[in-house]
C-alpha cells in the first residue's frame, strides 16, 4: 500500500509554497524589512505548514483506521 492515498503532488505543491514563504522571510530579514512585515509572513508560513501537517496526520489516521477495519473483517 502506498504511503499517501491523497494526491502526493498536492502535498508537494503545498510544501513548495511553504518553502517560498520561508525564502521570502529570509529575503525580508536580509533587506531589513519591518518586523511587523516579517512577522506577518512568518505567520502565513506557520499556518501553511500547520495545514500541511493536518492533511498528513489526517491521512495517517484514515489509513490506520482502514487497516484496522480490514484486519478486523478478515479475522472475524
Amino acid at each position: 500500500m502506498k504511503s499517501y492515498d491523497i494526491d502526493k503532488e498536492k502535498l508537494i505543491v503545498r510544501m513548495h509554497r511553504v518553502q517560498g514563504q520561508l525564502a521570502a522571510v529570509n529575503t525580508m530579514i536580509e533587506n531589513d524589512a519591518k518586523c511587523q512585515d516579517v512577522l506577518m509572513q512568518l505567520s502565513a508560513a506557520t499556518a501553511a505548514l500547520h495545514s500541511l501537517a493536518v492533511i498528513v496526520a489526517r491521512e495517517h489516521v484514515n489509513k490506520e483506521i482502514h487497516e484496522s477495519v480490514k484486519i478486523g473483517t478478515e479475522g472475524g
